[in-house]
């Protein structure tokens, strides 16, 4: 089976048992939303809950629990190519440092090089 190129990334996210407030209606309910990171304290997490969350309709009131997990997400290459926001500078192209033809070059001097003596014993002079 071939190899299909992915995208992936590991992060942390909080995952809150929020009660919301449905004003048209005038209800209450219960859902669970999932906000990245992890947040030190309930306040914190009611922020970013209704920062990803809240509308004029639905309103998160309170955090009832919570789970922070670890979880790895990833999504095939070509979606994240569809669905990602593009930078507005392109990224400088790197120079390319050597040819093929230099690589090959070196790669002869090296091999003329003569072998060192290092590890050789020595000869000693002789008067």
């Amino acid at each position: 089976m071939p190899r299909i190129p992915v995208v992936s990334r590991t992060m942390t996210v909080t995952v809150c048992k929020t009660l919301i407030v449905d004003v048209e209606a005038g209800d209450t309910f219960q859902e669970e939303i999932t906000i990245p990171r992890e947040y030190n304290t309930n306040e914190k997490r009611l922020k970013a809950v209704k920062a990803a969350y809240e509308t004029d309709q639905l309103k998160p009131v309170n955090i009832l629990s919570y789970e922070v997990l670890t979880r790895k997400y990833y999504m095939l290459e070509s979606d994240f190519i569809q669905h990602a926001k593009i930078e507005a500078e392109p990224v400088p192209e790197q120079k390319e440092t050597e040819t093929h033809k230099q690589a090959e070059t070196k790669e002869k001097e090296i091999n003329l090089v003569k072998p060192s003596l290092k590890g050789r014993k020595r000869r000693k002079k002789r008067k």
